[in-house]
């Protein structure tokens, strides 16, 4: 998510904020659970089995970019 950040404000092209909503999309749909989000095996499979462990970088890296760039499309443009 950090490079898809950085391409859409280096480029502003739209392409990006839809492969965020792409993304949290998938998120919800494929790593939800009762109340936070897990991992899975293998990410090429949509029937893949959850791993009950969160990385580090969850909220570091993935979740922090996707506000940001939500935060941003609303406040700035």
């Amino acid at each position: 998510m950090e490079s898809n950040f950085y391409a859409w404000r280096s480029t502003g092209d739209i392409k990006y904020l839809n492969r965020a909503s792409q993304v949290t999309q998938s998120i919800n749909k494929y790593l939800s659970v009762n109340n936070a989000y897990a991992g899975i095996e293998d990410v090429d499979s949509a029937t893949s089995k959850k791993i009950d462990d969160m990385e580090s970088f969850w909220f570091a890296e993935t979740l922090k970019y996707l506000y940001v760039a939500w935060f941003l499309t609303v406040n700035v443009y």
